[in-house]
């Protein structure tokens, strides 16, 4: 299976990368918004893992652009936001972000740990 990581922390990155190398997936890092659709946009991937802030373009703005191209890789959505009410703040945009940008999102609030989400 080839993977697509494009998340701008490199430590980061490279450390999930190594990861899914180990259990036999082929990983491509792109470290930028642009590279990172650059990429999206060859259609070579199987999953793509995309933090949402990133340098030059941002990773909904990137979801979109691949939804537009008619990519259709299912994609795995990060993001920095840690903090319960960070999350609770931004759920209900994060919910219509996702689904304008092309994401099949679940968004399900877990009492006492936080949310999940799930993007297919």
């Amino acid at each position: 299976m080839k993977v697509l990581m494009v998340e701008d922390e490199r430590d980061l990155a490279d450390a999930v990368a190594a990861i899914l190398q180990k259990n036999n997936f082929s990983v491509d890092n792109a470290y930028d918004g642009e590279y990172g659709l650059d990429c999206a946009l060859t259609g070579i991937y199987d999953f793509i893992i995309l933090d949402i802030m990133l340098p030059k373009m941002d990773g909904l703005r990137v979801l979109k652009e691949m939804r537009n191209a008619g990519i259709s890789t299912p994609v795995l959505m990060l993001t920095a936001k840690g903090e319960l009410r960070d999350v609770e703040s931004h759920v209900s945009l994060l919910r219509k972000k996702l689904a304008a940008a092309g994401s099949d999102v679940t968004i399900k609030a877990s009492r006492g740990i936080g949310y999940r989400i799930e993007c297919v």
